[in-house]
């Protein structure tokens, strides 16, 4: 079984068993495709918004600093997760959202929340169990027009599912212990990666 694999960037992931997935237990980090091309790193506002716009991939970390990639991955907009040059590293995918909610039932459904939440960094104390060993950080977002609302580091997190008939997220919340599954109209959203490992 892996313990650790290792995206294009040389960027290191630990992984954990969960039920019949091979999840990795940190958010993906890159800044390239499967093919070396480099993803656009955009900071500025309106590029970020321009970039949604026009289905250009995009990547960022949250609030544009660097301390925050380090500790909660980076955030990427819905045409860099479809994008056909690939993102996660040889033998994993971005989990469907079908995916998302095997590991939901295998952790009970109504209380898997609480299990992915890390034990720690939760608005109001509202932490996890973390029994999963996910390792959920609550890593905020970004929104369609560019900005970062500090008020949302600490109190959610949402990642892409792959599923390319809608742009869809699954979110933890620190007053919730489940997970939510939303379906998104604005592609230019910033949220985080999680993958699986190919069955």
């Amino acid at each position: 079984m892996d313990k650790h694999i290792t995206d294009i960037d040389g960027n290191k992931y630990n992984t954990i068993q969960i039920g019949n997935q091979l999840w990795m237990s940190e958010n993906l980090r890159v800044t390239r495709f499967k093919d070396g091309q480099l993803i656009p790193v955009i900071e500025d506002d309106q590029e970020w918004d321009k970039a949604g716009v026009e289905k250009s991939p995009a990547v960022c970390v949250f609030q544009n600093k660097p301390a925050n990639g380090k500790i909660y991955g980076s955030l990427y907009n819905w045409p860099t997760v479809i994008d056909a040059r690939g993102l996660a590293p040889e033998g994993w995918h971005i989990p469907s959202e079908s995916e998302w909610k095997e590991l939901e039932k295998f952790l009970g459904n109504r209380d898997a929340g609480t299990k992915l939440k890390f034990t720690d960094g939760w608005y109001r104390k509202k932490n996890g169990t973390n029994e999963s060993g996910f390792n959920g950080l609550p890593g905020g977002e970004r929104s369609w027009n560019g900005c970062c609302d500090s008020d949302d580091l600490k109190r959610f997190a949402t990642w892409y599912s792959s599923d390319i008939d809608k742009i869809a997220g699954v979110t933890l919340k620190w007053d919730e212990r489940f997970l939510i599954y939303s379906s998104m109209t604005a592609g230019g959203m910033g949220h985080y990666i999680r993958c699986v490992k190919n069955k």
